[in-house]
């Protein structure tokens, strides 16, 4: 399901080195995560999501959807990932698919704490 290149211990041990370098804002982006396969699957599940736009003026525009029980797997896969890559447990999570068209935003607020 996922990259097996993802899965490796030498390639966990780089991606946790490169999270935790950048102090102020810890991040990296994990291209190709899923197989050829399973991005094809991911992709049609989209394609069936039913997305409604909501818009909150000072905090975000954007469609969003329900994530369909199919969807189970792939999201326990990305928080196992992450969870180790970061070095926290995550917990219950709530997910949901984001689409974003032109004129779309979300801002970022110190004021809004996000869960």
């Amino acid at each position: 399901m996922v990259n097996p290149i993802y899965i490796k211990q030498e390639t966990i041990k780089q991606l946790q080195t490169l999270f935790h370098q950048n102090k102020s804002l810890p991040s990296i982006q994990l291209h190709q995560f899923f197989t050829t396969k399973e991005y094809t699957k991911i992709k049609h599940l989209l394609k069936r999501a039913k997305f409604k736009h909501i818009k909150k003026p000072l905090l975000h525009s954007y469609s969003q959807a329900s994530i369909p029980t199919e969807f189970n797997t792939y999201i326990s896969e990305i928080k196992k990932i992450i969870s180790v890559i970061i070095h926290k447990k995550i917990n219950k999570t709530t997910c949901f698919f984001q689409q974003f068209h032109h004129k779309d935003y979300t801002l970022l607020n110190d004021k809004n704490i996000e869960p």
